[in-house]
């Protein structure tokens, strides 16, 4: 099933593709970082299953002629959150860098103290 070339869904054709429920379903980081390719902003999150994936594409595809401007806030909102978590990811690999400089440094002292 090619998400991104989604403009139809037949039901049986995706259990039987899949082999499971479309809520069962969850896509892979790969595959939503190729839907949010084909697209201005990111509107497919992270751990999603294919129901949602699908009614998220299908809800961009048929309302392009309504303002987009609470999917674009969505999207931008995610951006910001993906951009904060990674940051944060960064700060606390920067923390922990930092725990062990002072606990090597307390060693050392400790050391030089006998």
């Amino acid at each position: 099933i090619n998400l991104h070339q989604i403009t139809a869904v037949h039901k049986e054709r995706i259990k039987k593709s899949l082999n499971c429920n479309v809520k069962n379903y969850i896509l892979d980081d790969d595959e939503i970082d190729r839907l949010n390719n084909y697209e201005k902003f990111h509107y497919f999150e992270y751990g999603i299953n294919l129901l949602e994936c699908i009614k998220t594409k299908l809800n961009l595809l048929f309302n392009q002629s309504l303002p987009d401007t609470f999917l674009e806030e969505y999207a931008y909102l995610y951006n910001e959150k993906v951009k904060l978590s990674n940051e944060c990811e960064e700060l606390k690999i920067k923390i922990n860098e930092l725990e062990k400089y002072f606990v090597n440094e307390a060693v050392v002292a400790k050391v030089d103290d006998r």
